[in-house]
């Protein structure tokens, strides 16, 4: 077997709350780099001298791997791609959202504030957050997916081979790069060391119809038992720290998600509630100021009980309250 190449994380700075975004250089044929950061001059910048610290510049870069659809991933990538003539490869669902990004994100804003409306936002505060998402548009751009690849499908580097595979949950699009021979895989925001990843329930892609009540977190349960099967020594993920015992932090995050399933229940006991209400009681100003993230959480915990039978939707004609469900 030959030995794996050199692997460089280059930390990338973003506009965004959640900090550095991590971009990985793989010294191969050809060279490669797997994501790529929001498009962002000072993002731009720290990649070029990331770069320079490995003796390369922007344009000796030859291949191009993202792993999903999020903006602080992917955003750069056609300036990547036009500076310097990479190929650009990805889940081939990921094709249709990247070919067409600024549509995508504005559908999936008016996604998002349908979803917000249906479980208990005010509009004034629905109003806020998209004027919020309206300038984080401005952090990505179109790019043109050269090789679409089918989930199994492999990229052939001189001595890797990275399968892709098919996780979603955080995204409808997360895509595993995985190297068997070396058990070394690039897998963006699927499991990260420091945080549960987000199961974003508004997100849509090309072949998954848009629906307000998507089931991200059961699904994303569902890839990470599918990952936890994996024979893997290393994640590089796309924020923090790699992660080397998979396996057991996933074990923790499935722990965490039926205990935070389990904590919604105990309020549901109490009454009927949407899901902003549920948010408001666990996490206080956080809800008004995050309200589509924190209902994105609520919403797919929620999806865990109505999955066993445990609590019920209650619509009226403009919202949806959830109720445990009465004894037989």
């Amino acid at each position: 077997m030959k030995a794996a190449p050199a692997i460089h994380r280059i930390d990338l700075p973003t506009p965004f709350a959640v900090g550095t975004v991590n971009a990985h250089v793989i010294e191969d044929e050809p060279l490669t780099l797997v994501d790529c950061g929001p498009a962002w001059a000072p993002t731009l910048r720290a990649l070029q001298n990331g770069l320079s610290e490995l003796g390369y510049r922007l344009d000796d870069v030859e291949l191009l791997l993202l792993t999903h659809q999020h903006v602080d991933h992917l955003g750069l990538a056609r300036t990547v791609a036009e500076a310097s003539g990479a190929s650009v490869a990805a889940l081939d669902v990921l094709e249709p959202i990247a070919s067409n990004f600024e549509s995508h994100m504005r559908d999936d804003d008016g996604a998002a504030a349908e979803l917000m409306r249906l479980h208990g936002v005010e509009d004034s505060v629905v109003e806020v957050l998209r004027a919020v998402t309206r300038v984080n548009r401005h952090w990505g751009e179109s790019v043109r997916i050269d090789n679409p690849l089918p989930s199994g499908a492999f990229v052939e580097l001189r001595d890797m081979r990275l399968r892709l595979q098919h996780v979603p949950g955080h995204s409808p699009t997360d895509t595993l790069f995985i190297d068997d021979a070396h058990k070394i895989v690039f897998g963006g925001d699927h499991l990260l060391a420091h945080v549960s990843s987000n199961a974003l329930v508004a997100s849509g892609s090309a072949n998954q119809p848009r629906r307000a009540h998507y089931p991200a977190l059961l699904t994303y349960a569902r890839s990470l038992r599918s990952t936890r099967e994996m024979d893997i020594s290393v994640i590089h993920t796309g924020h923090g720290e790699p992660v080397r015992d998979h396996r057991a932090l996933i074990d923790r995050r499935l722990d965490q998600q039926e205990s935070r399933a389990t904590q919604i229940l105990e309020l549901l006991r109490e009454q009927p509630l949407t899901a902003h209400q549920v948010a408001v009681r666990l996490w206080g100003r956080r809800a008004l100021q995050q309200a589509y993230l924190t209902i994105s959480e609520v919403i797919g915990h929620v999806d865990l009980l109505l999955d066993r039978g445990l609590v019920t939707e209650v619509r009226d004609e403009t919202v949806v309250r959830f109720a445990v469900t009465e004894p037989r």
